[in-house]
């Protein structure tokens, strides 16, 4: 059975933390299979942004994967909004 963290699906809005970048976001692909939890993501909205760097703004696309046996949940996690 998985986990809700595998189990987004296209569509659903969600919140995305990664240390201290915390954004909502749309899932727009489930990638994950059963060794790894895989996310294509759109940014809707940035809530708190630690690094300025100019490539994390809203409707901005991007990719996340973790290992499912990467600690207590790898480096970023998602969550219901």
């Amino acid at each position: 059975m998985m986990d809700r963290e595998e189990s987004y699906q296209p569509g659903e809005k969600v919140v995305y933390r990664r240390k201290g970048d915390v954004f909502n976001v749309e899932i727009v692909e489930n990638l994950c299979d059963s060794k790894t939890i895989e996310y294509r993501l759109k940014i809707l909205e940035v809530k708190k942004l630690e690094i300025k760097d100019g490539k994390r703004r809203v409707g901005t696309e991007f990719q996340c994967d973790k290992g499912l046996d990467e600690g207590p949940r790898g480096l970023w996690h998602l969550m219901d909004a």
